[in-house]
């Protein structure tokens, strides 16, 4: 199944018909869940929009898990209410799977988000998101996007 969900990625990102018809972002943010477990970190991640209101990425963060060098990776779809707004700020709704871990162990999260995106048809801006998937995790950073979906 894993294996599966990477393939038909690679395939949406590389394919050059379909690629043509794709928003991409790239994003750099700050991560912390708290309450179950505390995680604090950094990292980046990389999405994929198809025409429509879908977007589906993949994130990964490095930091500190309960005083742990410790990752975290997570693959997300989600739901925008305006993906091609060029002013003020538009919602979204995520859900997906998260790994933590550190030398010695792992521990996989259901994640559930709603999330705020500054100027999503435009080619840069600000994302916040709170949500559940490990405890209450807050994640806030800064998209780059190109492609087809995204005006100067």
């Amino acid at each position: 199944m894993r294996h599966s969900a990477i393939v038909i990625f690679l395939t949406l990102t590389w394919s050059a018909p379909l690629s043509a018809q794709l928003t991409k972002d790239f994003q750099v943010h700050g991560a912390a869940t708290v309450f179950a477990q505390r995680f604090a970190g950094g990292g980046v991640g990389f999405s994929i929009r198809p025409p429509g209101r879908a977007r589906f990425g993949i994130n990964a963060s490095a930091g500190d898990l309960e005083g742990q060098a410790a990752g975290r990776i997570g693959l997300l779809a989600s739901f925008h209410l305006d993906p091609v707004r060029e002013r003020g700020v538009a919602p979204y709704a995520a859900a997906g799977v998260a790994v933590e871990f550190t030398g010695t162990n792992a521990r996989e999260y259901l994640e559930l988000l709603l999330g705020l995106e500054q100027t999503p048809g435009r080619r840069a801006g600000w994302f916040a998101e709170a949500g559940a998937g490990g405890g209450l995790k807050l994640s806030a950073g800064y998209r780059f996007r190109w492609g087809s979906g995204v005006r100067n």
